[in-house]
């Protein structure tokens, strides 16, 4: 933050990438817990949001609709819950189904867990122009 003050966001592509981190040593879960509470921490003192992705269960690829449903699908990551101030997926029907219009630049925000809220309430579709990579939410 000292070299770009105007910092706000860091975005880590992977949590799963982390899975050697020392001094940590154990099991997956453990180390990724230690990952998201030193990063929750860094968030927290230098005022930036961090987007971190994670990996997928492969049993949510093994379901009919191919959709996540809660933070169990997330694989190795039992703390999220208590870390996290939200969690959610990204869904993409249309790599799936790619005959089918109707899921055509379709991406699905899924809620996993919200510390504030029902996350029910806050679940949303985005719509993607492909040629472009310009996004927007869909109407309801």
């Amino acid at each position: 933050k000292s070299l770009y003050p105007k910092l706000a966001l860091v975005v880590i592509d992977g949590l799963q990438s982390f899975e050697g981190y020392v001094p940590y040593q154990g099991n997956k879960s453990d180390i990724y817990v230690e990952v998201l509470k030193k990063l929750k921490t860094l968030a927290d003192n230098q005022d930036l949001t961090v987007i971190v992705n994670a990996q997928l269960k492969i049993d949510v690829e093994r379901r009919k609709d191919k959709k996540p449903k809660g933070l169990e699908d997330f694989s190795d990551c039992k703390g999220i819950p208590e870390i996290a101030d939200t969690a959610f997926c990204l869904h993409r029907p249309e790599l799936y189904w790619p005959e089918n219009e109707h899921y055509k630049g379709i991406i699905e925000v899924i809620p996993m867990a919200m510390r504030v809220g029902d996350k029910k309430e806050r679940g949303f579709k985005l719509g993607c122009d492909m040629r472009t990579s310009r996004v927007y939410e869909l109407a309801k």
